[in-house]
């Protein structure tokens, strides 16, 4: 059994796209027509524009989808066709997509892509600055890592969390993979900057370790550490919070946790969402939590360099905050060292966002003790978080079957000079329709 962790796995899968999609149910639509499109993955471009990247899907045909916003919150009419861009990939694309940005502005996204209908890879485009599939990578802009083909009638599903640049521009992508039924593990791999698998890392590119007693996991965020180490957080098979370190040529780290992992209970399961690198060294986790008479919770916990972890971070290392969390939590770390949580709360749902300082305490001058609540037109959650250079977040989702976004002031407040009155929407293809009489 895999436990809640299933669930993430299964992300890559129609149904769960419809159930993470945060789809209002207030709507109705011609499915031959509409989209359903969530964002996924956001970016503050160094000239300051905003893309997201994510899903979209119309009818049974999904697709990569992303949008580009001026500073102001408004589509960027020079890329792709009205500033948005959708990908198809052979048999479709799905599941959550990681987002970078390269230093010549190249974007990079990372997802899922199906090669058979039981068989599921990553898949990864390249764009150019005007949101044009780049043809010096991989196949025409695309890339689709080859995986075992399942045996007959089984499944073969591996589901891409976290996308990461190193410095010489190859790029990292981490996941899971399963069989579906009673196997999870972990799922790397590194490419080129020529988009073709890296030889010198793992086995032909590729990392997926047999943890074997340790139980398996799956990751679901990527951070990469300044001597080039990767680090990666999400869930065990047990189910518990779990990451591991690997070295620059994908094996695992000795040096961190138990022979290159740790697995952390929080509550009575717990998956984590994402990963970050403090300054000096320390690894911070973002993550869902369930825990008794409770429910879901957002917890943060922090690890020392070696992997234990730095009980001088909220209690014995662990913050759980009073959040109904839905999906994987998103984080970022401020100049400052304050760390921001982005996610999805509540029902009807809405943006969560919280801040702490360095020692896991709640920032009583960012929103109202630490936290905040932003509601759209209709339910809505948050999937990723960005910092600009003049200290402002913007937090990227999905709201009635649309790209989300949100971009608020250093205290937490909306920025009213960002779309209207600090909240942007956007459908990648025909919106939902109302039903008559609401």
């Amino acid at each position: 059994m895999l436990g809640s962790g299933a669930l993430l796995v299964l992300a890559a899968s129609a149904a769960s796209s419809l159930e993470r999609g945060r789809v209002n149910t207030e709507a109705s639509f011609d499915p031959s027509a509409a989209s359903i499109d969530i964002g996924d993955g956001v970016v503050v471009e160094r000239n300051g524009m905003i893309v997201v990247a994510g899903l979209s899907r119309r009818g049974g045909r999904y697709q990569f989808g992303l949008a580009r916003y001026r500073p102001n919150g408004t589509l960027d009419p020079r890329f792709g066709t009205g500033g948005r861009v959708l990908t198809s990939f052979p048999r479709g694309g799905s599941g959550d997509a990681a987002l970078a940005e390269q230093p010549d502005g190249k974007l990079v996204v990372a997802g899922v892509a199906w090669a058979a209908k039981n068989q599921s890879v990553f898949g990864i485009g390249r764009y150019t600055r005007r949101g044009r599939l780049d043809p010096s990578f991989g196949h025409g802009g695309t890339v689709m890592t080859p995986a075992p083909a399942p045996r007959r009638g089984k499944f073969s599903v591996t589901y891409a969390g976290g996308l990461v640049l190193q410095r010489d521009g190859k790029l990292v992508v981490a996941g899971a993979r399963t069989n579906i039924k009673d196997h999870l593990g972990i799922a790397l791999a590194r490419y080129t900057s020529a988009g073709t698998l890296d030889p010198t890392f793992g086995v032909r590119g590729k990392v997926e370790p047999d943890l074997g007693s340790r139980s398996g996991a799956a990751e679901s965020g990527v951070a990469l550490q300044a001597d080039g180490k990767i680090v990666t957080a999400g869930y065990s098979s047990l189910p518990h919070l779990a990451a591991a370190r690997f070295t620059t040529r994908g094996a695992l780290d000795a040096g961190f946790g138990s022979a290159g992992t740790v697995v952390t209970p929080v509550g009575g399961w717990s998956e984590a969402g994402g990963v970050a690198i403090q300054p000096d060294r320390r690894i911070v986790v973002a993550a869902s939590a369930s825990l008794p008479n409770r429910g879901v919770q957002l917890a943060v916990v922090r690890y020392l360099p070696n992997g234990r972890v730095d009980t001088s971070f909220g209690v014995n290392g662990t913050v759980v905050t009073n959040f109904a969390v839905n999906g994987r939590p998103a984080i970022a770390i401020q100049p400052d060292g304050k760390i921001v949580v982005a996610c999805g709360v509540g029902n009807p749902r809405r943006f969560g966002l919280a801040r702490y300082d360095a020692r896991g305490a709640l920032d009583p001058t960012f929103g109202e003790g630490g936290k905040i609540r932003t509601r759209f037109g209709d339910g809505s959650t948050a999937h990723a978080v960005a910092l600009q250079a003049d200290g402002k977040i913007v937090v990227a989702g999905s709201s009635g079957g649309d790209f989300a976004l949100a971009r608020y002031a250093r205290d937490g407040s909306l920025d009213e000079s960002f779309g209207t009155a600090g909240l942007v929407t956007t459908p990648l293809g025909p919106a939902w329709l109302r039903r008559s009489g609401r």
